[in-house]
């Protein structure tokens, strides 16, 4: 910018390096938003993530990590969705997001045989269609392996990334009467559950909780506050969706932040 700008606000492990150059540049208060990278004390003016750490005056805690999920946006979505298509959503519709390994959370192939069979045998018992969304983490041999599992029947919409990549999870969470989403997006989980609709994580059988691990945490917390379930692959539980919440309240923070940066002043 021409001039220096009021804030500077970064998200992900890689934007901090350059958020603490260009706020020292500039001479300017600085967002970290993020939840699982250690900061040391000072480097920016305020850190926003889901969890406190005892003695940190410039880490302000949020209810949730941050999504741009707003009624408006998924009734938007949900009409232009809609609009190329010749037949009507079905009354009931189970949407599922799935994602990938990562280095906190694995799933393995027979994880995914069970999800697929999973999705399979629901559809056979109750004959509600699934809308289905592969990520780009997802790859396609994982893809593959769902396809020949899923009768093309049980399937109201499937957008497999490495076909026909498209952004449908807002349209999804408004369509659907239930969602379910893979254990390892923290992003994608947070905005099932700011979306309003019943949701539930989907857990590798294998999975241990690693009480050091943020990632970790912020799981356990969703289901120990009630936001949310979860279902393990490969158990012989029905399908269970825990009910929405009531809308999250990031106000508090909010207040906090401005605070903290300098703008407390302003109650826009």
């Amino acid at each position: 910018p021409d001039d220096p700008p009021d804030l500077i606000v970064s998200s992900g492990p890689h934007s901090l390096t350059p958020l603490r150059y260009l706020a020292r540049h500039f001479r300017c208060p600085s967002v970290f938003v993020q939840g699982t990278v250690r900061v040391p004390p000072g480097a920016v003016t305020a850190i926003l993530r889901p969890e406190d750490e005892p003695g940190r005056d410039d880490i302000i805690e949020l209810p949730l990590l941050l999504t741009d999920i707003t009624p408006e946006k998924l009734t938007v979505a949900r009409e232009d969705f809609l609009a190329p298509l010749v037949v009507s959503p079905p009354p009931s519709l189970r949407a599922l997001l799935v994602g990938a390994s990562s280095g906190k959370i694995n799933f393995t192939t027979d994880d995914w045989t069970a999800l697929g069979t999973l999705v399979r045998q629901s559809w056979e018992r109750d004959r509600i269609p699934w809308a289905i969304a592969s990520s780009y983490r997802t790859g396609t041999e994982t893809e593959q392996l769902l396809r020949d599992l899923i009768p093309p029947e049980a399937l109201f919409e499937a957008v497999w990334y490495s076909e026909t990549p498209r952004p449908v999870a807002s349209a999804f969470f408004a369509l659907a009467s239930e969602v379910y989403v893979t254990f390892d997006s923290l992003t994608m989980i947070t905005e099932a559950i700011c979306s309003g609709t019943p949701s539930a994580l989907i857990q590798p059988a294998g999975f241990t909780p690693n009480p050091r691990d943020s990632h970790h945490r912020y799981l356990q917390s969703l289901l120990e506050r009630r936001f949310t379930t979860c279902h393990v692959l490969g158990s012989t539980d029905r399908l269970s969706p825990h009910p929405a919440p009531a809308p999250v309240d990031y106000q508090p923070a909010m207040n906090l932040l401005r605070k903290r940066i300098g703008w407390a002043h302003n109650t826009d």
